[in-house]
């Protein structure tokens, strides 16, 4: 890659801007490469993005990534939970991960954890009496505020099994169904008595310390705060925390 493909040279070009299109990219590329074909922008674009320095906001819209992207790794817990799953339950439909993924965030740090596995709602069940004959402790469906209050809170490490939302944000690490970052902020905003260690001004460490230190793809984040009912009271929290600004959308448009 020379130095105009370079990644001060696309800065200079597009740091000042949330966001590009394709088009504009195409174009930038066209002021020192006029027979530019197709074919090679397109492998340009795949260089930058394995590269990581464009990532896409949505098709054909990329951004800068000046900041890392999110990417847990999965420790002994969540891989045997895991395994003991597929072995007896197949599928490519489930999430898995872990509260104390949080504390990364967070001033506080929490002693106790929550396993959350996610798999569509008609088969929560077959995964709580498939981990209860594995002989899992601690186990939990959809838990109630009196649950969590009476039995959650106090557990050193529980597993909580969920519904999951559908069009849930998904990454895919080391063979393991992980939630993005998007995802992760948006429950711990929604689930309110999940995440009691979690709320007040430990909320506002948590979306303040992830937008600082990963990317985070704000397309993907309200279209999921949107499955979830949240936009508006997310924009409100987003906007008080000065992590976007009033005219934001205005700003946006493509978002």
């Amino acid at each position: 890659m020379d130095d105009n493909l370079s990644i001060l040279a696309l800065k200079k070009r597009f740091g000042n801007k949330f966001s590009f299109t394709k088009e504009e990219l195409f174009q930038y590329f066209q002021t020192f490469k006029p027979d530019i074909k197709e074919t090679n922008f397109r492998w340009i674009v795949y260089k930058l993005r394995a590269n990581g320095i464009i990532g896409d906001v949505k098709k054909g819209i990329y951004s800068l990534l000046i900041k890392p992207k999110y990417l847990p790794r999965p420790d002994k817990g969540i891989t045997k939970i895991t395994v003991d799953i597929l072995k007896d339950h197949n599928t490519e439909r489930y999430l898995i991960w872990n509260s104390s993924w949080l504390n990364e965030f967070t001033i506080h740090q929490a002693v106790n954890s929550i396993t959350i596995f996610e798999r569509e709602k008609e088969y929560v069940e077959d995964i709580f009496y498939l981990l209860k004959d594995k002989k899992y402790q601690n186990l939990y469906i959809n838990p109630t505020k009196q649950i969590i209050e009476a039995y959650i809170s106090e557990n050193q490490s529980s597993i909580v099994i969920l519904p999951m939302i559908s069009r849930s944000p998904i990454q895919v690490v080391e063979g393991i169904n992980f939630p993005t970052l998007e995802k992760i902020l948006i429950d711990v905003f929604t689930e309110r008595d999940l995440f009691h260690a979690y709320q007040g001004e430990e909320l506002k460490n948590i979306f303040r310390s992830a937008f600082s230190l990963y990317c985070v793809n704000y397309s993907k984040l309200f279209n999921y705060a949107k499955r979830r009912n949240k936009f508006n009271e997310i924009v409100a929290f987003l906007q008080e925390l000065g992590i976007i600004e009033d005219d934001f959308f205005e700003q946006n448009k493509r978002i």
